[in-house]
């Protein structure tokens, strides 16, 4: 890469990233930095030649939704205490819960916490919380797996009235723990383990297919991702909230074709009993997420950084896309070091993040054994949007933080079993500047290599671990400093003694420097709801 290609690369990110909105920015014409092709392109007198110093990595020896887990805002608490809720009375269960014709169920299920129940596209069961003649809720369940629970993808419509989705006002999803009972469907929920009301443009509703109504998917993504124990058996409940109670049209949530664990249940929320057992539900936990968790004692952390005078590398890694669905939200973890002293820094000379995708696959005639496809764009976003949380102290002292970044829907669209690789890079305030931003390991190889890049002459160096990253995670709980899962006073008070202490981690904007800014900063985000 020429000295001209890499400065003006490198002011257009970083001119860019100065003045991103809090989505960022699509970057048009993006020259495509991991592909070896703008290097053939590129005259090689390069940039200020690499020197002993420049290794690529840290040496060895240095809205509207809401979230909520008070049971007191849960629509099964509410209607509890208020059994005469339909109208002012208690109303007979003179509805069919499913309200057209109930289909049979096949055999067969899984036994994960990644379960997949496919839409039968036929008939569904109504699940309204505030129709005045149809009382009834549909509870479905799952076991659960070691990581938490980040969305829950179903397939649901309007049956009657209008058949619009704009007979909805809201869509509900409530995850409890649940128990054995002596009910018709001998299982009950116990405790509320988390819930979310949307607005329905939130869950991105699109047209599956057809039936006694028309079904479109929906995908329920959780704002805080909800910690459940492994093994146990969870229900889920989808419901809507009509904006005419008294009007015609019903929203029904699909069944499927299959039946795992125990049987699904339609729930009268005027008298508290079960009507009907099976058949399952349509929904799938967790899709379109993927996770790979940082080490923080991991031996390396490799330098990544869009056009940087003083290392020439920029980082990539692979994963497998677990669903067809856009790439809305990227986690990774990172943190700083000065090249120059060969000490450990904060992040004062990174202003924000270029990533790229490509489609990729294995091909062992290529370096590091991954070969480089179709390239799918970049997307660049400002520090400040990336909202670090500080995670760790790790092996050479570098303080770590994950950065979220929110991707609009429609610009990265992943095909479920493609590999794709994705490339992550700080972009430097001043490219002459020794601190550069290094992307922190997990603690193996996941899939393929991951690899440095030498933008200089095209070269690879293999990785002994995999970088640390999420997909679609879900967006964490900024509030949440001392991270017990609760957002409260006590984080304050953690925020305040780690800033009197001049902490890595109470710098909360990511400029580099601890001051008052971090505490407005720090203000800001634990005023927004978890």
């Amino acid at each position: 890469m020429n000295r001209f290609l890499g400065r003006a690369l490198w002011a257009t990110a970083a001119a860019a990233a100065t003045a991103a909105t809090a989505f960022g920015q699509v970057v048009s014409d993006a020259v495509p930095l991991l592909s070896q092709q703008h290097i053939l392109d590129a005259p090689q007198s390069g940039w200020q030649p690499a020197g002993p110093g420049d290794f690529h990595r840290v040496p060895s020896e240095s809205k509207f939704s809401t979230f909520s887990t008070d049971p007191r805002d849960s629509v099964l608490f509410s209607l509890d205490s208020q059994p005469e809720i339909i109208g002012g009375t208690r109303q007979p269960a003179s509805t069919n819960p499913g309200g057209f014709q109930q289909g049979d169920i096949a055999g067969g299920g899984g036994g994960t916490r990644f379960i997949s129940q496919d839409p039968s596209c036929t008939s569904g069961w109504f699940s309204n919380n505030n129709h005045a003649s149809n009382p009834y809720l549909v509870f479905d369940d799952f076991r659960a797996g070691s990581e938490p629970l980040r969305n829950v993808q179903f397939y649901a419509g309007i049956f009657g009235g209008t058949g619009s989705l704009n007979e909805i006002s809201t869509i509900g999803v409530e995850i409890w723990s649940t128990q054995a009972s002596g009910d018709t469907c001998g299982w009950t929920y116990a405790s509320l383990a988390g819930r979310q009301t949307y607005a329905v443009s939130e869950v991105s509703p699109t047209f599956f297919c057809t039936g006694d109504l028309d079904f479109y998917e929906m995908t329920a993504n959780f704002d805080t991702p909800i910690a459940l124990n492994p093994g146990e058996i969870y229900m889920v409940l989808v419901y809507a909230t009509l904006v005419d109670p008294n009007g015609s049209g019903l929203f029904a949530w699909c069944q499927s074709d299959m039946s795992n664990f125990r049987d699904a249940t339609s729930w009268d929320r005027t008298t508290g009993d079960y009507i009907r057992c099976s058949p399952d539900m349509a929904f799938t936990t967790n899709v379109g997420s993927d996770c790979f968790e940082l080490d923080c004692a991991a031996p390396d952390c490799y330098f990544s950084n869009f056009t940087n005078n003083n290392n020439p590398f920029i980082a990539a890694d692979d994963f497998v896309a677990p669903a067809n669905t856009d790439l809305r939200q990227l986690q990774f973890t990172g943190g700083g070091w000065n090249v120059g002293a060969g000490t450990p820094t904060l992040l004062g000379n990174t202003a924000g993040f270029y990533i790229e995708l490509y489609n990729g696959s294995a091909d062992g005639n290529q370096d590091c054994g991954v070969g480089l496809g179709t390239f799918l764009g970049a997307y660049q976003v400002t520090m400040a949007d990336a909202r670090p949380v500080f995670q760790c102290i790790d092996a050479f002292g570098i303080p770590l933080y994950e950065f979220t970044v929110n991707i609009p829907a429609n610009v990265y669209a992943l095909t479920a079993g493609n590999t794709y690789i994705l490339g992550v890079y700080g972009i430097p305030a001043d490219p002459n500047d020794p601190e550069l931003f290094c992307w922190g390991l997990t603690d193996a190889i996941y899939g393929l290599n991951s690899y440095s890049f030498n933008l200089d002459d095209g070269s690879r160096s293999c990785h002994q671990a995999d970088h640390a990253f999420c997909i679609n995670g879900g967006r964490p709980c900024l509030g949440d400093f001392n991270m017990d899962g609760v957002r409260n006073t006590q984080d304050v008070l953690a925020f305040l003694n780690a800033w009197n202490a001049g902490l890595p981690a109470a710098d909360i904007n990511g400029d580099g420097v601890i001051n008052t800014q971090d505490v407005l900063a720090f203000l800001n985000r634990w005023n927004i709801p978890c």
